[in-house]
């Protein structure tokens, strides 16, 4: 993918590293948790719960190969697999590495950061053709949708109406 300035990446780029991503890390009948432990490792992540702590739905960066996800103890598994995926897509798109200043990253708030973090983490556990596919295997059902990309409901419906399947 081509670097661009942080924060304008089309949503197609963004679709494109996180299937780029997923072709990489997951392997067939993976769920989530499967991937992101052969994954985390790889990237020198590191997952760390909270409770009641600033940090939740948070991602600390350090250095390259040196970071953190903390997930706050209250969450479902299905919530925190959309929320791994979405701080390992601000890792991907919003970090470069170039100093040696800790980087602090959070789902707070509503900017083009978010959006993009957002669409990466979708498109990672729920890719458009796959899912659309489901989508009809599963008339459009988003509990059972949810449970087949191991995410929450509300993940599976945003997901539909992202994708216009109505």
């Amino acid at each position: 993918m081509p670097r661009l300035k942080k924060g304008e990446y089309p949503k197609s780029a963004v679709a494109h590293l996180a299937r780029e991503k997923r072709d990489i890390f997951f392997k067939p009948g993976d769920t989530p948790q499967e991937a992101y432990d052969r994954m985390l490792p790889i990237l020198g992540g590191k997952i760390t719960t909270v409770f009641g702590d600033d940090r939740e739905e948070t991602l600390r960066v350090a250095a390259k190969k040196d970071f953190e996800i903390y997930l706050p103890f209250s969450t479902s598994g299905a919530r925190n697999n959309f929320t791994i995926a979405h701080e390992l897509g601000h890792y991907f798109l919003h970090t470069d590495f170039e100093g040696d200043q800790e980087l602090l990253l959070n789902r707070r708030g509503s900017n083009r950061r978010e959006w993009e973090a957002n669409w990466f983490a979708a498109e990672f556990l729920m890719p458009e053709d796959e899912f659309r596919r489901s989508a009809v295997e599963c008339e459009k059902n988003e509990m059972r949708l949810a449970l087949k990309f191991g995410v929450s409901p509300a993940a599976a419906n945003v997901r539909m109406s992202a994708l216009n399947i109505d």
